[in-house]
């Protein structure tokens, strides 16, 4: 199998019409530089 890249809490620069937003954003994974990855879980009653 084929090792795949990726990067833990990626940042995003965040910019709209020219000017870059100082909020930017944290991705949970960035795999092989094209798939964004967010988990999100709920904990069960």
């Amino acid at each position: 199998m084929k090792d795949i890249p990726f990067i833990v809490q990626a940042f995003i620069p965040i910019q709209y019409k020219g000017i870059k937003l100082e909020c930017g954003y944290r991705l949970d994974f960035l795999a092989d530089e094209c798939l964004v990855l967010e988990l999100k879980s709920v904990e069960k009653y």
